[in-house]
This record gives structure tokens, sequence and C-alpha cells, in this order.
């Protein structure tokens, strides 16, 4: 049964997030007045919170992983940047069980290629939360990440954003890529992280900055003691599950590494953290530091599945019960996917907020 684990696990997820979707989509009426922009925000942050709490606590109870904390504390009500190594194609999601831990879940956001947006539900949803979508254009890329920040300081919306400063996970062709780049510019070749990208970087700190959003930045660097998965396939058809992830937490002030400068603090940064995760790996298995408490609360736990299996009962109900509500979703499921094709939802919301 372990091999299907992971299928189950992903196929739940998907199956929830259907319910997530058709939950969200009516609230975006709410946009088109000023008085209840504010309204739509937290109402959609609180509810795509409550279902990451949901897909973690079923990390937690049924594929019984567990963390290692080591480091500073993430700060509940701010605002925050959120930096980390891109280890595995799935480090965004294991490190819902740090913010579970410590921080929210219902202000994660996170900076992620385009592609994501087009996934049905679970993309549509990250689509409605207004998430960050790259193209890898930088012309279009770097309106559009200042445009999302000025979506959520005029909508008050909270976030901890997510930021992967690599720009791509750690596999075979990217070392090379990354071992290329570090030759023709003189700088050390490195084997657990990749060269982090200034401008990105340079571009979100600076403009963090001049909207007034923060001043806060967490700098986590994640480890893997055992059953490092790489790919997705290996999680749905081999059942992998990496069963323990240590995250090493450093907490500081962008206006203390604007005084450096964000791309030598960044290239600074991943230096310590090849040296960290060198020894991570090769040696001791564990970050440096005093472990904080990464306790599971399971009483929590079971109340987030209990929640959402009564949500998802109610939404299986009311389709096919009243012919209404599916004729409802099936074309709003077609229009959220023509304009996800030819502009993106969360683009619309954003220019409608901003042009108010």
């Amino acid at each position: 049964m372990k091999k299907y684990r992971g299928l189950a696990y992903f196929l739940v997820l998907f199956i929830t997030s259907f319910a997530g979707t058709f939950i969200l989509i009516p609230l975006t009426v709410l946009v088109a007045f000023p008085r209840t922009v504010e309204l739509h925000a937290w109402l959609t942050r609180k509810i795509i919170g409550s279902w990451f709490k949901f897909a973690t606590s079923l990390q937690e109870v049924f594929l019984k992983q567990r963390i290692i904390i080591t480091g500073d504390t993430i700060s509940h009500p701010k605002n925050a940047l959120y930096i980390m190594n891109h280890r595995t194609r799935m480090d965004w999601m294991w490190l819902w069980l740090l913010l579970k831990n410590q921080g929210d879940l219902s202000k994660y956001k996170i900076c992620m290629i385009d592609i994501i947006r087009n996934f049905p539900c679970i993309g549509w949803c990250m689509q409605l939360g207004v998430f960050q979508f790259i193209s890898r254009n930088w012309e279009n890329d770097k309106n559009y990440m200042v445009d999302t920040l000025k979506y959520y300081k005029k909508s008050d919306c909270r976030f901890g954003l997510l930021f992967f400063p690599e720009g791509n996970s750690l596999n075979a062709r990217n070392r090379g890529i990354s071992k290329t780049f570090a030759e023709k510019n003189d700088l050390p070749v490195y084997d657990y992280v990749l060269h982090p990208r200034q401008t990105g970087f340079d571009h979100i700190c600076t403009s963090l900055e001049e909207l007034q959003l923060t001043n806060d930045i967490y700098d986590i660097t994640v480890g893997y003691p055992e059953n490092l998965v790489h790919q997705e396939t290996e999680l749905l058809f081999k059942g992998r599950f990496p069963n323990t992830i240590c995250f090493n937490v450093k907490r500081h002030k962008l206006s203390d590494i604007k005084k450096i400068g964000y791309g030598k603090w960044i290239d600074d940064t991943f230096k310590a953290k090849e040296k960290n995760l060198k020894e991570f790996y090769e040696s001791s298995s564990r970050f440096n530091g005093e472990i904080l408490n990464s306790d599971v609360d399971f009483l929590s736990a079971y109340w987030s599945i209990f929640k959402w299996t009564c949500i998802f009962s109610g939404y299986v109900y009311t389709t096919f019960t009243f012919s209404s509500y599916l004729f409802f979703q099936l074309i709003s499921g077609t229009i959220f996917a023509v304009i996800t094709k030819f502009k993106g939802v969360d683009r619309v919301l954003i220019d409608t907020v901003l042009n108010k």
C-alpha cells in the first residue's frame, strides 16, 4: 500500500481543490466594489490558507512527515519575504510544514513558473489568491511582480512570499549550467546550490522597500537527511516521500541588507548555504543551532482534516442535488479556463483593483 500513498495524497488534494475553486469564484464579485476589495482579499486568503493547512495535516497524519527546525522563529503578523534553496521541485510544498508550525499558512504566496496557473483547480485557486506567476521574460515579469505587490498593498492582503533566488531546482542539468556560468565568471563551483540570480532578487527587494510592504526577510535553508525526492513522479507512482525535513531559519532586515547591497548579500548567502549544506549532506545530516519546538499539533491536524471532509462532502452533495449549481460550475469553469488562456484571472484581479 505504501506504493500508492503518493497517488492517493495528490488525488485527495486535486478533488478537494475543486471545492475550494468553486467556493472562491463567486467571491470575485467583491472586487467590483471598492469597499469590499479588502474583504475579498481576506476571505480568499483565509480559505486558501485553510486548504493548505488541510494538505499539511495529511502530510503529518497519513504520510507521517516530520520536521526539525533550527535558528530563528517566524513572526506571524508581519508581511515577509522568504528565500530558500531549491533542492527539489517539491520544496515549496514541504515548506507548508514549517509555516504550519511557526508561521501563518493563510499568508503563503509563491513566486512560481507561469505554467502552473493552467493546472485545473489547484492552479486556479492560486490565481484567485494572486500568487506570482513568472514567464521568465524579464521585460514582462519585472512589471508584473511590482503590480502583484501593489495589489497586496491596495487590498491590504497580508503575505509571506516565497522566492527562489536560484530560479530552478537543483538537478544534473541545472547544476551543469550553474557550473558553466561559474567557470566563465571566475566564481566558485557549487555542488549543493545553484548560483543565485541577482537581478530578480534585487528587483523584488527594491520593490518591497519602495512600497513599504515589509522589512523582514527570512533566509531558509532546507535539507533532506533521507529519501531525497527530486521528481513528482517519484511521489505519485513510487510513494516516496522525505520522512524528515530539516529547516534552518535566519531572520534579516531589508534595511540592513540594502547597506551591503542586495546582489552581494544574496551571493554571500548562497556561498554560506553551500558550506552548510556540504556539512549537512556529507557528515552531520543536521543544521547547527538549537532545535526549536517541531512537535505536531495532532488536535489541530485532525480538526483540519475533519473540516475539509465536511466541506468537500457538502460540495459533492450540492453539486449532484442542485442542477443549477452544476451548471454554474460548468459555465464559470469554462470562462475561467478561457481567461487563464488569454490573460490570467490573477492579472484581471490585479488590474481591477489597481485601476480603482
